[in-house]
């Protein structure tokens, strides 16, 4: 029996903050700029160690990660699913496909969006035997109805010339 929570925008407080993380209406932060200016396209493509900065993207995404980790374990808040894959994928973006896998292991009851984000992060990185498993558990539990799935598969088959 699930008690009705006495504050009404409890419930929803992790979806809130990811759709102001991702959805706002401010312009995003110039990208950093570096003290090399190469001269000419070689010097582009040989840009030196010393001269890297982390793209505005990554840092986005591990800002995001630290939110959602520090909204559930400090706040208590219940995840829904969609926080669920929500995680995963900044997970699979931040710390790659191996910690996405961890997490989506310790999750009690993953759902169709869970299945579908790490079906997706293991598209993502050209990873198609773990793929392919995720696939065929999602049909064995039913999941597998929509097109999507289909286009992930045909996706990373592409990627990596199997098709």
């Amino acid at each position: 029996m699930k008690l009705v929570c006495s504050n009404p925008w409890r419930e929803n407080a992790v979806s809130r903050v990811f759709g102001a993380l991702f959805y706002s209406t401010q312009a995003s932060p110039p990208p950093p700029t570096s003290v090399f200016v190469p001269q000419d396209f070689a010097a582009r493509k040989r840009k030196p160690w010393g001269f890297y900065s982390p793209s505005p993207q990554s840092v986005l995404y591990s800002h995001a990660l630290h939110v959602s980790t520090w909204m559930s374990d400090e706040l208590k808040l219940d995840l829904t699913p969609g926080d669920i894959a929500a995680r995963i994928d900044l997970i699979s973006k931040v710390h790659g496909p191996e910690e996405a896998h961890k997490y989506f292991h310790g999750v009690t009851d993953p759902g169709l969006q869970a299945y579908s984000t790490l079906l997706h992060c293991y598209a993502q990185h050209k990873l198609s035997d773990k793929a392919e498993s995720v696939f065929q558990k999602m049909k064995e539990l039913g999941f597998v109805m929509r097109i999507g799935s289909y286009n992930k598969m045909l996706g990373v088959y592409f990627k990596n010339g199997e098709c």
